[in-house]
This record gives structure tokens, C-alpha cells and sequence, in this order.
């Protein structure tokens, strides 16, 4: 079985596991991709996602959706990192629709899992407004209150 690299499907890593004695193949996204390159993707992906843009919806894959699909893991897997790409793309973009999507999805997803990332996001707000556009499309989702107060108070900074 291939793996990593080795994979014939370059976003993808293949990994064989043995469980119970049995080998299984998972199919992972590959998150090894330089920081500037899953930004890119997914702000492409989100850009085709707008409806405003795009009449039909998303079909097709047109080599970016890997980008949505690299965070998504990295949210889970390496928040630390998904943070810095998240900072990344707000630096990268002033779309409306990229920022409120990049709040609504990923920042939102880290902030309920993990209330100390609003330390970071708080120093960087100061020299990024386009993060503070993204903080105001959060919803409280399973934040704590407590949590959710403090995400308001930096949105509205």
C-alpha cells in the first residue's frame, strides 16, 4: 500500500493501520502543504462557494477543495497551526465573503474547542481589521458563555 508520498493521489496520504490484527487503509488529507498554499486553496474553494459569484452550486472539483478539506483536519488535528492560517487568510484577503465564512468555520471551531486561542486572536486583531470582520461572524455554537462574551467584546473592539 502506498503511503504519504507515495500516494498516487497527491493530497492524500494513505496510511495502513493494523487493528485487532486486521489492516485497514485510511485515507488522509494531506496537511504537509506550506501554510500560504492551504490559504490560497481555501479562499479559492470559499470564493466558488458564494453563491453571488457562482450560479450554480459547487459540482466540480476544481483542484481547491483539498484547501477547505486541509483545514477542516488542521482545526482538529493542529489548532495552533489552523490559527496561524486562519490569521493568514484574513491578512490575504478583504472579501466579504471569504472573512464571514472564515469566522462562521474555522475561528469558530477553534474558539469552541479552545477558549485560550482568544489571547492570540486578541493580539492579533490589533494590527489585522479584516480578523476583527471574521471575529463578527462567529456564532456561540458550543463556546461557553463565558467565552462567547469575550469573543463579542473583541469583535466589537
Amino acid at each position: 500500500m502506498p503511503s504519504g508520498s507515495d500516494s498516487v493521489f497527491p493530497i492524500f496520504a494513505m496510511t495502513t493501520a493494523l487493528d485487532d490484527g486486521y489492516a485497514s487503509t485510511v485515507l488522509t488529507i494531506d496537511t504537509s502543504r506550506p501554510d500560504a498554499e492551504v490559504a490560497a486553496a481555501w479562499i479559492a474553494w470559499t470564493e466558488r462557494s458564494d453563491p453571488a459569484r457562482v450560479p450554480e452550486p459547487l459540482s466540480q472539483n476544481e483542484g481547491d477543495d483539498w484547501g477547505a478539506q486541509a483545514l477542516l483536519e488542521l482545526v482538529c488535528e493542529e489548532p495552533i497551526r489552523a490559527l496561524e492560517i486562519s490569521f493568514l487568510i484574513a491578512r490575504m484577503t478583504n472579501d466579504g465573503w471569504i472573512l464571514c465564512n472564515l469566522g462562521a468555520g474555522p475561528i469558530e471551531d477553534l474558539l469552541a474547542d479552545d477558549a485560550t486561542l482568544l489571547d492570540a486572536i486578541a493580539v492579533e486583531i490589533e494590527s489585522s481589521p479584516n480578523l476583527k470582520i471574521a471575529l463578527g461572524s462567529v456564532w456561540q455554537n458550543q463556546m461557553s458563555d463565558v467565552t462567547w462574551r469575550a469573543v463579542q467584546r473583541l469583535a466589537a473592539s
